[in-house]
């Protein structure tokens, strides 16, 4: 099982979400969801739950800057779930959240999206997400860190395993660049080579060939980068 603390485990669930249940159409409505959403929503949702909450109380670190309160909300799920209406969720709930999501066949897996907090309201939306990681493997934490704060980044890095650096003392919002930096790299590149074989004219072949050596190189001293900091 994953390791939250045994004194962040609520005595009961608290069921924010389940069908027929009074007070569920409510805690949608106060979100500000369009109504498609919360169509979804409920289409892809048996129950959703709160059933840890870790903050200064529960784990003895203190509150960070951002991170006062980290809540697990635990969703049973009817369908195979759309990402983006947990991104809805998490946008609008003025706390950060990790989603156990627990599948029609028993499956468990953990779903945080990285966020920050905006500067201004804008109909209801309190946090910009930056990305979104899932994985099915359990989190192991180490609670032994300064902050609220520290501990939200070391379980988004627990979560997104070996899709970002390895460099555990690294920025996450550093790593979360690097790692789009490279994908928009990867992209790039992919396309310069397509249009390279197909352009007719030497010169415009020569140039796209000059722009894929330049973009390969690049996403080399990038990954390059990557790898020592994760060897350091």
């Amino acid at each position: 099982m994953t390791n939250f603390p045994q004194r962040s485990q609520l005595p009961s669930p608290k069921v924010l979400y389940k069908p027929n249940k009074k007070g569920n159409t409510d805690f949608f409505e106060h979100l500000s969801l369009t109504t498609k959403e919360k169509q979804a929503l409920r289409s892809q949702i048996g129950m959703m739950a709160i059933t840890h909450v870790l903050d200064s109380t529960t784990t003895n670190i203190p509150a960070g800057e951002a991170v006062k309160q980290l809540v697990v909300l635990e969703v049973t799920l009817k369908e195979e779930p759309d990402v983006t209406l947990f991104q809805a969720l998490d946008q609008r709930l003025g706390f950060y959240l990790i989603f156990k999501l627990i599948q029609k066949n028993g499956n468990v897996s953990y779903l945080i999206n990285y966020k920050e907090p905006i500067k201004t309201n804008q109909n209801g939306v309190l946090y910009k997400i930056i990305r979104n990681f899932e994985s099915s493997e359990e989190i192991t934490l180490d609670y032994g860190v300064s902050t609220l704060d520290v501990l939200y980044d070391q379980i988004v890095k627990e979560v997104a395993k070996d899709e970002l650096s390895s460099e555990q003392t690294e920025d996450v919002r550093l790593a979360i660049v690097k790692k789009q930096e490279q994908e928009r790299l990867e992209k790039k590149a992919a396309q310069l080579k397509k249009k390279m074989f197909a352009a007719k004219a030497m010169r415009q072949q020569m140039s796209y060939r000059k722009d894929y050596q330049e973009t390969l190189a690049a996403l080399k001293k990038l990954t390059e980068h990557v790898e020592n900091k994760g060897r350091l």
